[in-house]
């Protein structure tokens, strides 16, 4: 279950009218962004939520959710540690996706097809069909 204080930080940051509210302006999508990264830090709970100015490669700067945490691949190797920002026309478009460059930190580098796996079952997780999330 996600923490209290995550879901209460998740609410205000969506519910702010600042000139640092986030870039998401459809109340639809805010409810499901809301949801989609519940689910996440529930599933997920190293996972947490922040806010931050985010720029695109085309100099574009936005206000956005994101998730921190890290991704635990295998027993025998250190977790990758990643980003997950909500691209404010989510979910319309994709999470952006940063993974930490710490691979010298690793006692012996997962295999790829591990690291790809787990980070497709995360994907899948926060960016589900509107359907699934009715039901």
């Amino acid at each position: 279950m996600s923490s209290s204080s995550s879901v209460h930080f998740i609410d205000s940051a969506l519910s702010c009218t600042s000139p640092f509210a986030l870039s998401y302006t459809d109340p639809d999508k805010k409810w499901l962004i809301r949801k989609h990264l519940i689910l996440l830090l529930q599933n997920f709970p190293s996972f947490r939520p922040s806010v931050d100015v985010f720029t695109h490669n085309d100099g574009n700067i936005v206000n956005l959710l994101f998730a921190t945490g890290e991704l635990h691949v295998s027993n025998s190797a250190s977790p990758i540690n990643l980003s997950i920002w909500l691209h404010e026309n989510y979910p319309d478009m994709a999470p952006i996706v940063f993974v930490s460059s710490n691979l010298g930190k690793f006692s012996t580098i997962p295999p790829i097809h591990l690291i790809v796996l787990k980070l497709f079952k995360l994907l899948v997780v926060i960016y589900r069909d509107v359907s699934d999330m009715n039901q």
